[in-house]
C-alpha cells in the first residue's frame, strides 16, 4: 500500500453509449435534407418560370461545356447527363439555397430539443464556477 493511496479518488467512467435517436437525426440531416433540397429546388424553379420570378437567364438553359470535353470518352460520359439537363444551374443554385436554410432550422431545432433532454452542462469531474466578480485595479 502506497503513501497515498488513501487521497486518490476512486475512477468512475462516464457512458459514452449514444441513444440511437442521435444517429437517426444524422443520418436524416445527411441523407434526407438534401434530397428534400434537391426535389424542392425543381420545384421552385419550375414555379418561378411558370410566375415570371426574376431568375437570371445564365442560370436558364442547358450547360454549354468547350469542345474539348467531348473529345475524350470519359469526360462524355461523365458530363453528358449534365448536358442534357435543362436549367441545371439554376436547379444547383437553389439546392444549395434550400440546403442551407434547412440545415440551419433543423440544427436549431435540433439544438434546443438537445439542452432540453440531454445530459447535464456540469458533471461530478467539473470544477465548481468560480464566484466572485473580477475588479479591475489600476497601478
Amino acid at each position: 500500500m502506497s503513501k497515498y493511496s488513501k487521497y486518490q479518488k476512486q475512477k468512475t467512467h462516464r457512458p459514452t453509449e449514444l441513444l440511437p435517436i442521435w444517429r437517426g437525426i444524422g443520418c436524416l440531416m445527411a441523407i434526407i435534407l438534401p434530397a428534400i433540397a434537391y426535389f424542392g429546388s425543381i420545384e421552385f424553379v419550375r414555379i418561378g418560370l411558370t410566375k415570371g420570378w426574376p431568375i437570371p437567364l445564365n442560370l436558364l438553359g442547358f450547360v454549354q461545356f468547350p469542345k474539348w470535353v467531348w473529345k475524350f470518352p470519359l469526360t462524355t460520359n461523365l458530363l453528358s447527363p449534365i448536358a442534357n439537363y435543362q436549367n441545371f444551374y439554376a436547379i444547383l443554385v437553389f439546392s444549395i439555397v434550400i440546403l442551407v436554410i434547412l440545415s440551419g432550422i433543423f440544427s436549431l431545432f435540433y439544438a434546443i430539443i438537445y439542452r432540453l433532454v440531454g445530459p447535464p452542462v456540469r458533471t461530478e469531474f467539473d470544477a465548481p464556477p468560480v464566484k466572485g466578480r473580477n475588479i479591475r485595479k489600476s497601478r
